[in-house]
């Protein structure tokens, strides 16, 4: 897989949805994000499994991707 976007680009649409993530270890999949990359689009989401913010972002180049 690639694709390629800002680095700015990417810190944006993490620091939109890290707020969310959980900082309790408890249930450790709530502790992660999901990537997905789409359409040129890159969406991030965050959850804490009651509240789920998704921050959308364009890229340059891209493939129908997820990172888990």
């Amino acid at each position: 897989m690639t694709f390629s976007l800002k680095q700015d680009v990417f810190y944006d649409a993490l620091q939109k949805v890290i707020g969310v993530v959980e900082n309790n270890k408890t249930i450790p999949i709530v502790a992660n994000i999901h990537i997905a990359i789409s359409d040129n689009m890159m969406s991030v989401t965050g959850t804490d499994l009651g509240i789920e913010i998704t921050a959308l972002s364009p890229l340059a180049a891209a493939t129908n991707q997820e990172i888990a």
